[in-house]
């Protein structure tokens, strides 16, 4: 072993034989992309994994939940909203699914009966290419344990079901013209 590597976001740390190092301008995901390449046999090595190089942990960050009263606050402003959106609302409120699994949602993911949404996929927007909009696609969702079953409660099941029946009809009175957009 003639040095240690030690990676930290926008900067690196070489030390060898007891000399100090700096290089600039690295990738603030040099690790995952060493460890993507070894995953899908780009290279046989797993440089992500080695001891000579250190890479810094990624701080969590804590996240905020809403209060009872706030929750109150947020139905009360709701009840003058479409069902559309107090439906999407109260998913984010009553299961947790994240923003992208929730526009990423079909209507073949709930099932009605047991009171359950199979979150499976996500919607994920591309970053806008050469000035270009970007575009709408699913995806997996953020990890593998992402994919799960959620209960849902009498009243959200009401909503979903009414938007279901609106969509339906909006999709009968338009014809060829109505454009699906899925739950949302």
């Amino acid at each position: 072993v003639w040095g240690k590597l030690s990676v930290t976001p926008r900067e690196v740390h070489f030390t060898a034989y007891g000399q100090d190092y700096e290089l600039d301008k690295i990738y603030d995901g040099t690790y995952y992309k060493y460890r993507l390449a070894y995953q899908l046999e780009y290279t046989d090595t797993d440089a992500g994994a080695s001891k000579r190089i250190i890479f810094p942990k990624i701080d969590t960050c804590e996240v905020e939940v809403y209060d009872e009263e706030e929750v109150r606050q947020i139905l009360t402003a709701l009840d003058t909203e479409p069902i559309n959106i107090r439906a999407l609302v109260e998913l984010a409120i009553f299961t947790g699914m994240r923003r992208g699994e929730i526009v990423g949602l079909k209507w073949s993911d709930i099932d009605f009966e047991k009171q359950e949404i199979s979150v499976n996929k996500a919607a994920i927007k591309r970053a806008n290419v050469y000035g270009r909009m970007g575009a709408w696609y699913f995806n997996t969702t953020k990890t593998e344990s992402s994919i799960r079953t959620v209960k849902i409660g009498e009243t959200l099941l009401a909503y979903l079901k009414e938007e279901k029946a609106r969509q339906e009809a909006n999709e009968l009175k338009y014809g060829d013209y109505y454009t699906l957009h899925y739950l949302t």
